[in-house]
């Protein structure tokens, strides 16, 4: 019987051999698979940091747009200005030439009644 339980013990002892080689085959898949996901997590914090720099050049631009447009429209403010008052003057310079005109008329009529 010492035979018998030796034989028994040696089965056993495979046994619990094979069932750790199995264990160790699924360590090593587990650690495959997390050193995978780990490289793809550094790729994807790669790909974020880069999406992180475009948006940020995208504000940057859209900052700088905005600043143009406003110098733009300052600049149409001014324009708006300066066409008001050379409107204004246009109207003051068509009241001046009238009253020019008016000035000549008379100036004529006094002359003609001057003879020589």
């Amino acid at each position: 019987s010492i035979q018998v339980t030796t034989v028994d013990t040696v089965t056993e002892i495979e046994t619990i051999s094979g069932i750790i080689d199995e264990v160790n085959q699924i360590v090593a898949t587990i650690s495959l698979a997390v050193e995978e996901q780990s490289s793809t997590t550094g790729e994807i914090a790669g790909n974020v940091a880069q999406v992180s720099q475009g948006v940020q050049a995208v504000n940057e631009k859209v900052a700088e747009n905005t600043t143009v447009v406003e110098q733009v429209n300052q600049r149409l403010v001014r324009v708006k200005q300066t066409a008001g008052d050379i409107s204004g003057e246009s109207g003051a310079v068509d009241e001046s030439t009238h009253a020019l005109a008016r000035l000549a008329q008379e100036l004529n009529r006094l002359v003609s009644g001057f003879r020589v």
